[in-house]
Protein backbone atom coordinates (compact mmCIF):
# COMPACT_ATOMS: atom_id res chain seq x y z
CA UNK A 1 0.00 0.00 0.00
CA UNK A 2 2.67 2.20 0.75
CA UNK A 3 3.71 2.16 -3.22
CA UNK A 4 0.68 3.25 -4.38
CA UNK A 5 0.49 6.05 -2.23
CA UNK A 6 3.97 7.22 -3.05
CA UNK A 7 3.02 6.36 -6.65
CA UNK A 8 -0.19 8.35 -6.03
CA UNK A 9 1.72 11.37 -4.55
CA UNK A 10 4.11 11.42 -7.27
CA UNK A 11 1.71 11.85 -10.11
CA UNK A 12 -0.36 14.27 -7.69
CA UNK A 13 2.57 16.65 -7.70
CA UNK A 14 3.92 15.83 -11.40
CA UNK A 15 0.25 17.17 -12.37
CA UNK A 16 0.44 19.88 -9.75
CA UNK A 17 3.43 21.16 -11.75
CA UNK A 18 2.73 21.21 -15.29
CA UNK A 19 -0.24 23.34 -13.73
CA UNK A 20 1.85 25.88 -12.41
CA UNK A 21 3.96 25.30 -15.83
CA UNK A 22 1.33 26.41 -17.86
CA UNK A 23 -0.21 29.27 -15.67
CA UNK A 24 3.28 30.64 -15.96
CA UNK A 25 3.71 30.47 -19.15
CA UNK A 26 0.34 31.99 -20.15
CA UNK A 27 0.83 34.45 -17.82
CA UNK A 28 4.52 35.56 -19.57
CA UNK A 29 2.76 35.08 -23.05
CA UNK A 30 -0.27 38.15 -22.01
CA UNK A 31 2.54 40.28 -20.43
CA UNK A 32 4.59 40.00 -23.54
CA UNK A 33 1.55 41.06 -25.70
CA UNK A 34 0.49 43.46 -23.63
CA UNK A 35 4.22 45.26 -23.50
CA UNK A 36 4.45 44.56 -27.39
CA UNK A 37 1.19 46.55 -27.87
CA UNK A 38 1.88 49.19 -25.55
CA UNK A 39 5.03 49.86 -27.59
CA UNK A 40 3.31 50.56 -30.75
CA UNK A 41 1.44 53.74 -32.01
CA UNK A 42 -1.96 53.57 -32.31
CA UNK A 43 -3.15 53.81 -36.08
CA UNK A 44 -2.25 56.76 -37.65
CA UNK A 45 -5.11 59.01 -38.50
CA UNK A 46 -6.09 60.22 -42.01
CA UNK A 47 -5.91 63.45 -43.34
CA UNK A 48 -6.63 65.67 -46.39
CA UNK A 49 -3.30 67.49 -47.50
CA UNK A 50 -4.24 70.94 -48.02
CA UNK A 51 -6.51 71.58 -45.77
CA UNK A 52 -6.61 73.13 -42.25
CA UNK A 53 -6.58 70.98 -39.53
CA UNK A 54 -8.34 73.03 -36.47
CA UNK A 55 -7.29 71.37 -32.93
CA UNK A 56 -10.85 73.03 -31.62
CA UNK A 57 -13.09 71.29 -29.53
CA UNK A 58 -15.67 71.79 -32.29
CA UNK A 59 -13.65 69.70 -34.48
CA UNK A 60 -12.66 66.28 -34.96
CA UNK A 61 -9.31 67.08 -36.74
CA UNK A 62 -7.57 66.73 -33.22
CA UNK A 63 -7.50 63.19 -33.50
CA UNK A 64 -3.83 63.43 -35.10
CA UNK A 65 -2.33 64.18 -31.60
CA UNK A 66 -0.92 61.50 -29.83
CA UNK A 67 0.38 62.74 -26.33
CA UNK A 68 1.30 65.69 -24.01
CA UNK A 69 -1.51 67.27 -25.14
CA UNK A 70 -4.77 68.87 -22.56
CA UNK A 71 -8.30 68.42 -24.42
CA UNK A 72 -8.93 70.51 -27.09
CA UNK A 73 -10.92 73.71 -26.25
CA UNK A 74 -12.86 76.44 -28.50
CA UNK A 75 -9.71 77.92 -30.30
CA UNK A 76 -7.15 75.38 -29.81
CA UNK A 77 -5.01 72.53 -27.91
CA UNK A 78 -2.91 73.62 -25.37
CA UNK A 79 0.44 71.32 -24.97
CA UNK A 80 1.02 70.33 -21.86
CA UNK A 81 4.31 68.48 -21.43
CA UNK A 82 7.94 69.00 -22.09
CA UNK A 83 7.37 66.66 -25.30
CA UNK A 84 4.27 66.04 -28.04
CA UNK A 85 3.77 64.60 -30.57
CA UNK A 86 1.37 64.39 -34.02
CA UNK A 87 0.86 61.30 -35.78
CA UNK A 88 -1.26 61.42 -39.05
CA UNK A 89 -1.39 59.67 -42.75
CA UNK A 90 -2.69 61.49 -45.70
CA UNK A 91 -5.06 60.13 -47.34
CA UNK A 92 -3.12 60.23 -51.21
CA UNK A 93 0.06 62.26 -52.14
CA UNK A 94 3.67 63.17 -51.18
CA UNK A 95 3.12 65.26 -47.63
CA UNK A 96 6.62 67.81 -47.98
CA UNK A 97 5.54 70.24 -45.27
CA UNK A 98 3.33 70.87 -42.11
CA UNK A 99 2.35 74.14 -40.95
CA UNK A 100 1.88 74.43 -37.73
CA UNK A 101 0.37 78.01 -36.37
CA UNK A 102 0.99 78.22 -31.81
CA UNK A 103 -0.12 80.51 -29.35
CA UNK A 104 2.39 80.69 -26.88
CA UNK A 105 1.70 80.91 -22.91
CA UNK A 106 3.43 83.55 -21.52
CA UNK A 107 3.76 86.56 -18.95
CA UNK A 108 5.87 89.32 -17.72
CA UNK A 109 8.35 86.90 -16.69
CA UNK A 110 8.42 84.56 -19.60
CA UNK A 111 8.17 86.84 -22.74
CA UNK A 112 9.45 83.83 -25.33
CA UNK A 113 9.12 80.26 -25.46
CA UNK A 114 11.60 77.96 -27.01
CA UNK A 115 10.19 75.15 -28.66
CA UNK A 116 12.25 72.34 -31.42
CA UNK A 117 9.54 70.90 -33.59
CA UNK A 118 11.05 67.50 -35.40
CA UNK A 119 10.35 65.41 -38.24
CA UNK A 120 12.00 62.73 -39.96
CA UNK A 121 13.48 65.07 -42.38
CA UNK A 122 13.86 68.09 -40.31
CA UNK A 123 14.74 69.89 -37.05
CA UNK A 124 13.54 73.45 -36.74
CA UNK A 125 14.70 75.21 -33.43
CA UNK A 126 12.32 78.51 -33.03
CA UNK A 127 11.26 81.13 -30.37
CA UNK A 128 7.52 82.02 -29.99
CA UNK A 129 6.49 85.69 -28.73
CA UNK A 130 3.35 87.05 -28.26
CA UNK A 131 0.78 86.32 -30.75
CA UNK A 132 0.18 83.41 -33.37
CA UNK A 133 3.63 81.71 -34.49
CA UNK A 134 3.73 80.03 -37.95
CA UNK A 135 6.23 76.85 -38.11
CA UNK A 136 6.89 75.21 -41.43
CA UNK A 137 8.70 71.84 -40.65
CA UNK A 138 9.59 69.50 -43.66
CA UNK A 139 8.14 65.85 -44.29
CA UNK A 140 10.28 63.03 -45.83
CA UNK A 141 6.80 62.37 -48.76
CA UNK A 142 5.96 59.14 -46.66
CA UNK A 143 2.08 58.48 -46.15
CA UNK A 144 2.25 58.06 -42.56
CA UNK A 145 3.97 61.10 -40.34
CA UNK A 146 5.04 61.95 -37.06
CA UNK A 147 6.14 65.40 -35.70
CA UNK A 148 7.34 66.04 -32.09
CA UNK A 149 6.93 69.00 -30.64
CA UNK A 150 9.87 69.60 -27.66
CA UNK A 151 8.92 72.57 -25.28
CA UNK A 152 12.06 73.48 -23.48
CA UNK A 153 10.17 74.96 -20.56
CA UNK A 154 6.40 74.65 -19.28
CA UNK A 155 4.54 77.18 -16.70
CA UNK A 156 1.66 77.33 -14.60
CA UNK A 157 -0.16 80.26 -14.64
CA UNK A 158 -0.90 79.91 -11.11
CA UNK A 159 3.26 79.36 -10.03
CA UNK A 160 3.86 82.49 -12.22
CA UNK A 161 1.66 84.75 -10.47
CA UNK A 162 -1.39 85.31 -13.41
CA UNK A 163 -3.81 83.44 -12.81
CA UNK A 164 -5.84 79.98 -11.03
CA UNK A 165 -4.54 77.37 -13.67
CA UNK A 166 -2.29 74.94 -12.39
CA UNK A 167 -1.93 73.31 -15.77
CA UNK A 168 1.51 73.59 -16.86
CA UNK A 169 1.38 75.14 -20.37
CA UNK A 170 3.90 75.21 -22.97
CA UNK A 171 2.10 76.65 -26.33
CA UNK A 172 -1.60 76.32 -27.75
CA UNK A 173 -1.80 74.60 -30.89
CA UNK A 174 -4.51 76.36 -33.09
CA UNK A 175 -4.00 74.49 -36.48
CA UNK A 176 -2.16 72.65 -38.66
CA UNK A 177 -2.11 72.27 -42.55
CA UNK A 178 0.02 69.29 -44.34
CA UNK A 179 1.21 70.87 -48.17
CA UNK A 180 2.22 68.88 -51.06
CA UNK A 181 5.15 71.24 -51.95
Amino acid sequence: MEGADLRHEEVSSGRAAARVLIIVAVLASVLSLWAWSNDRDPASPTVAMDTDLMMTSQQDAARILSYGFDAPESDGTWIVAHRARILFEVDSGSPQRATLNFYPFLSGEVTTRQLEVRSSADVLSVSLVDGINTVAVALDGDREQAVEINCFTVDSPLNLGVGSDQRTLCAKLINVRIGSG
